[in-house]
């Protein structure tokens, strides 16, 4: 959903034609799992919550993502994301799943590097890849890059400012 809504229309709006009216119409990240490590946790943080900090490493050879355009067809055969992510969870509750809502926002900017297929492979020309990462980099900081944060709630919450809480300074 975040892809159609958020990347296809940013790609659309930044690439030129003939490559600007592509689609995405496989989107399969593979099967090699994120590898979390690093992890700190602060439980002196806001009232009723607790804060994970962890390292993030996701490195797909096998992911298959197919593109579609007005006169291309292209791929994504390789992903590899790496970055530091900030989980909240708040408010605490008595009932499970003992979390109402998840925070979830990359602490900086993460690193990204994607291995194109097919005529795709242009965008590993440096100019190109400099346009898409820039695209990614923008789409991924609107959403969560703090002080950005992306929220899922877990349980019915009655509250909202309970279950949001900005990041200290704002």
């Amino acid at each position: 959903q975040i892809i159609h809504e958020s990347v296809e229309p940013a790609l659309a709006e930044g690439l030129p034609y003939p490559v600007n009216g592509i689609k995405f119409t496989t989107v399969d990240f593979g099967s090699s799992p994120p590898i979390f490590d690093n992890i700190d946790v602060f439980t002196q943080t806001e009232t009723n919550s607790i804060k994970l900090n962890i390292d993030l490493a996701f490195h797909s050879k096998d992911c298959e993502i197919t593109l579609k355009g007005k006169v291309i067809k292209a791929g994504v055969e390789g992903i590899t994301l790496k970055g530091r992510l900030s989980l909240l969870l708040s408010p605490l509750i008595n009932t499970l799943p003992l979390v109402g809502a998840v925070q979830v926002a990359f602490i900086n900017p993460p690193t990204i590097d994607i291995d194109f297929t097919g005529i795709a492979n242009i965008a590993d020309w440096k100019i190109v890849d400099a346009k898409i990462q820039e695209i990614v980099q923008s789409q991924l900081g609107a959403m969560m890059i703090l002080p950005n944060r992306m929220l899922t709630t877990l349980a019915p919450c009655n509250n909202y400012l309970e279950t949001y809480k900005p990041p200290l300074g704002m």
